[in-house]
């Protein structure tokens, strides 16, 4: 199996230290959370908004070796219900979505590293999904922009899998 070495920083079980932790933990939800907190005071200065966290299927399932990356996104997950009960009364809505394996730069750079890029290890990725392909980046978009939009008006709290059934 392909080891990402563009992500390794972020994946890691046994081996990890307390610098791996803290790196997972400051980048994912704590930066998750200051941003939250920057942006509360000039949202409620124009009578709320909404936020949207882009989390990660990881969050949501286990995976093996990837204790740091796999609870720094299940704390973001937390984190977007819980800022949406504190900001709910500012007219605030806070949601997240939860990619599976989309087609990033990163993700693409990786395939080439390892070698066959796209055409090699598209097929292999795409059978953990049961659409049997990896996600694009605009199919990750579009959920983001509906969370965003008048059209979700009612949702807050809540976390969408962008995850292709995996």
């Amino acid at each position: 199996m392909l080891v990402n070495n563009a992500f390794s920083f972020t994946a890691k079980a046994l081996e990890a230290t307390a610098s791996d932790w803290s790196r997972s933990y400051y980048v994912g939800p704590v930066g998750y959370a200051r941003m939250i907190q920057n942006v509360v005071k000039p949202m409620q200065a124009v009578g709320g908004g909404a936020i949207v966290n882009v989390g990660s299927i990881s969050g949501h399932i286990a995976q093996k070796s990837r204790w740091t990356y796999n609870m720094a996104k299940g704390a973001v997950r937390q984190l977007t219900k819980c800022a949406a009960l504190d900001l709910a009364g500012y007219g605030i809505r806070v949601n997240g979505v939860s990619p599976a394996w989309i087609w990033t730069r990163e993700v693409d750079k990786a395939a080439d590293m390892d070698g066959g890029g796209r055409e090699k290890w598209g097929p292999i990725w795409g059978d953990y999904h049961m659409l049997g392909r990896l996600g694009e980046v605009v199919e990750c978009a579009r959920p983001i922009l509906f969370l965003l939009s008048d059209d979700a008006s009612f949702i807050t709290g809540t976390d969408l899998p962008i995850d292709g059934a995996i």
